[in-house]
């Protein structure tokens, strides 16, 4: 660690949707409030807003990423979305909104969440945590993982999977340093943005990664919050409160788990 006391963030990817927004309205205070007294700061990360055809172009695209013809969807962006990871959007901080002026949608995840980083980076922050809105952090386990990082070497560490050959740390959970971020910069070229964005940042970090800092459960129901053992409850530092079901229940997921961690 630092002599000094490290800067750090935690980077939620928000969007317009008003399901973003009920979540962060409903239960964020709370939930992140510990973690404000002690100076980590909480930032989301926003794009800009896309008009009603490029919604429903994106959603078809996005579509294909899942079918038999994903490569199809692979090929058109790496050949369409290159100017996004080279072009110096406009950036705003703003309370704790930083805007970045690339259109919201899974398509351009990759290149919102890297100028996020590279902004962090160069506002001087030490360390990012990023997560998922309808994510819940255990606070202690959180502090006691920090404590013993070492920021003077490269740091890409969370739930580690593998997807097209390529090793990666989970977005809703991936701690990364200061030297990480400027490792993209450097090799931005290498970054396969034709992926998701955490599968896209592994192209470059994969030799990295690492697993053995965290401990994160997916939550996809009540049942499972009911489910969940005092141990689980203790040991577990990321919770990902995300619905299995069509119709999308994360809030009350999340209101469930905090009345049986607080």
């Amino acid at each position: 660690m630092h002599e000094s006391t490290p800067r750090i963030a935690i980077l939620i990817a928000d969007s317009h949707e008003d399901f973003y927004k009920k979540i962060k309205e409903q239960i964020h205070s709370k939930i992140w409030f510990q973690f404000k007294e002690n100076n980590i700061d909480i930032i989301y990360v926003i794009g800009n807003k896309p008009a009603r055809k490029l919604r429903i172009f994106n959603n078809i695209i996005e579509r294909l990423r899942w079918s038999k013809v994903r490569k199809f969807q692979y090929n058109l962006d790496r050949r369409t979305l290159k100017q996004y990871l080279y072009d110096h959007p406009q950036q705003k901080l703003g309370g704790d909104s930083l805007y970045i002026a690339i259109p919201e949608g899974l398509r351009f995840l990759t290149f919102k969440i890297y100028h996020a980083f590279v902004f962090l980076k160069n506002e001087g922050y030490d360390l990012v945590f990023r997560t998922t809105i309808s994510s819940i952090l255990n606070y202690e386990k959180f502090i006691k993982i920090i404590e013993g990082i070492d920021l003077n070497e490269i740091l890409y560490s969370g739930k580690v999977s593998e997807h097209a050959g390529i090793k990666f740390v989970s977005g809703a959970s991936t701690f990364i340093n200061a030297k990480a971020i400027q490792a993209l910069e450097e090799n931005k070229s290498a970054i396969d943005f034709g992926h998701l964005d955490d599968v896209a940042f592994g192209a470059v970090l994969q030799n990295f990664a690492d697993d053995s800092r965290i401990i994160s459960k997916n939550i996809g129901s009540l049942e499972e919050v009911h489910s969940l053992s005092i141990l689980d409850l203790n040991s577990t530092v990321h919770f990902r409160c995300r619905s299995t079901e069509n119709s999308r229940n994360d809030l009350e997921i999340m209101n469930a788990l905090w009345s049986r961690l607080i």
